[in-house]
């Protein structure tokens, strides 16, 4: 996969999931996922694994949001097996919180061009404001 392919493929999926289908966007993962949080709040951490993503972390966030997750693609920066991926959310939780919060991914991918590693830089103070303190990371 050329870097342009990668990085239509990286905005197209982002696109999909602020629609409300995330398939595309969970498919850019490779099953041993590992994806590292940066900071001190109960949500920093290293989460193992694709699964453990979905449950400890997509899933919980989706279901304090209203409506779909809405992230738009700022840049993407591809050399070689590194990509790094900087997004800009516009959500509110239930709770009407407005959580806009701003991310930076630095990835590794595989040999099938699937994401295996994330550090994901973000405001991780605006995760337990907004979304309350509830991740599990390991």
């Amino acid at each position: 996969m050329t870097n342009q392919e990668m990085k239509a493929r990286i905005v197209s999926a982002f696109e999909a999931l602020s629609a409300g289908e995330p398939r595309q966007y969970l498919d850019l993962f490779s099953d041993d996922l590992t994806w590292r949080v940066t900071g001190t709040t109960s949500w920093s951490g290293t989460y193992r694994g694709k699964e453990q993503m979905l449950n400890d972390v997509w899933r919980p966030v989706s279901q304090r949001l209203k409506g779909f997750y809405k992230a738009k693609v700022v840049r993407v920066m591809v050399e070689g097996d590194v990509l790094v991926v900087e997004t800009r959310g516009e959500n509110t939780t239930k709770s009407g919180k407005p959580y806009n919060n701003e991310y930076c991914w630095v990835c590794r991918t595989n040999a099938d061009g699937k994401i295996a590693e994330v550090t994901e830089y973000a405001d991780t103070e605006l995760f337990t404001s907004a979304l309350g303190g509830e991740a599990r990371a390991v």
